[in-house]
């Protein structure tokens, strides 16, 4: 086990990364071209749709891709976050529906200072939220909260239990009757 010290001086904050698309519009098209596609499968010839309709399909995926930005946030200390908190207080009214901050200041300049690639300034992030629509905003947002209010632990993967090989089971451990280790007479079906 590290010390104290060299655990902090190692530590590496959470990062997340959040799709932003500059086009929306096309989603939509692309849900529709999507439906027309499957209409053919399941009304439609036995060649299935035209190729022209998968071709566009195709290029629109291309161009939704290239149009979305990601936005990767990093999460700050708790000292500048709770410095952030103060600097942005919320209204008596928004204090009592339980905001911490004034939401119109405090999250521009929350993803601002979240934000590692791209960075952008407060008013940056201020016509961002001015710009995308809210879903939007709000994912970013979501972010930026998730980042700095769930805690994280070192996660346990099931698959990995379930998709290690018997072999890998520890002799000290006994493979119950309706394990997934060998097949018992009773799954035989007979």
């Amino acid at each position: 086990m590290a010390s104290l010290d060299d655990f902090l001086d190692g530590y590496e904050p959470p990062v997340e990364e959040v799709p932003v698309c500059g086009r929306p519009a096309l989603i939509a098209e692309h849900a529709q071209l999507e439906a027309e596609i499957a209409g053919h499968r399941v009304h439609g010839s036995l060649g299935g749709p035209p190729q022209e309709l998968l071709d566009r399909l195709e290029k629109l995926e291309a161009e939704i891709n290239g149009s979305v930005m990601v936005v990767k946030l990093r999460a700050i200390a708790n000292r500048p976050w709770a410095d952030l908190l103060a600097a942005h207080p919320p209204t008596m009214e928004e204090r009592a529906q339980g905001f911490g901050a004034h939401p119109d200041t405090f999250e521009p300049a929350a993803l601002a200072a979240c934000a590692i690639e791209p960075t952008f300034s407060v008013a940056q992030a201020e016509r961002m939220a001015d710009t995308i629509p809210r879903s939007e905003w709000a994912a970013l947002l979501v972010a930026v909260r998730r980042l700095h209010e769930d805690r994280s632990t070192a996660p346990k993967s099931l698959l990995l239990s379930v998709l290690r090989p018997a072999s890998a089971v520890s002799s000290d451990t006994p493979l119950d009757e309706g394990s997934l280790g060998e097949p018992s007479s009773d799954d035989s079906g007979e």
